[in-house]
């Protein structure tokens, strides 16, 4: 009789180790899913950060054209001083030319033009000065600009591929969710077959 025994035994040992293997299937799949849903999280959060990079970044490159547009009218400032100190060198020169006229009742007014005059020769040469370090602000503001603008354009990059990252997760964790709902199922259908609670 324990012959005819041996089977049923062995047939419910193998039940009982399906049903084993199913639940650890679903432990495991739970698993998956929990560590899925934290790197969406750790992800998302990656993203938000990667969002907020790209605004300030943005940020700087309008504060950056601020300045370039600043730049560009101290420059015409420059160049509008540069103007008027070549006219009033040219004033103060014919102001010489009709002091010496004059003779010695323009002497005075001599010294005042020769005076005009070397103001407008310092305000030339302070303008010319200026505008190598004008030129080169400008320069060094458009580099950075540029560098922001590659810097947006790669955050904005990083931010579409984690969200491919994110979808991707998304899929794997409905995927795994599919997986354990059939593994559930499978368990149960082989408890209704075997009789066992």
């Amino acid at each position: 009789m324990q012959s005819s025994n041996l089977p049923n035994e062995r047939r419910a040992g193998d039940h009982d180790r399906l049903l084993q293997w199913i639940d650890e299937a679903g432990i495991r799949a739970k698993g998956i899913v929990e560590i899925a849903q934290a790197r969406h999280r750790d992800v998302d959060q990656a993203r938000d950060g990667f969002d907020e990079l790209a605004r300030e970044a943005r940020e700087h490159q309008s504060r950056l054209a601020q300045i370039q547009e600043a730049m560009r009218q101290v420059d015409t400032v420059l160049q509008s001083i540069r103007g008027i100190a070549e006219k009033t060198n040219l004033l103060a020169l014919n102001a010489a030319i009709e002091a010496a006229r004059a003779g010695s009742a323009g002497a005075g007014f001599a010294v005042v033009a020769d005076e005009v005059r070397r103001l407008a020769g310092s305000v030339t040469h302070t303008v010319q000065s200026a505008g190598p370090i004008v030129d080169g602000i400008q320069v060094s503001v458009t580099d950075a600009a540029q560098a922001y603008e590659r810097f947006s354009a790669m955050v904005d990059r990083r931010v579409a591929e984690m969200g491919g990252i994110l979808d991707g997760l998304a899929s794997i964790q409905e995927r795994v969710d599919a997986n354990r709902e059939l593994f559930g199922r499978i368990a149960g259908g082989v408890r209704e077959v075997a009789g066992a609670p």
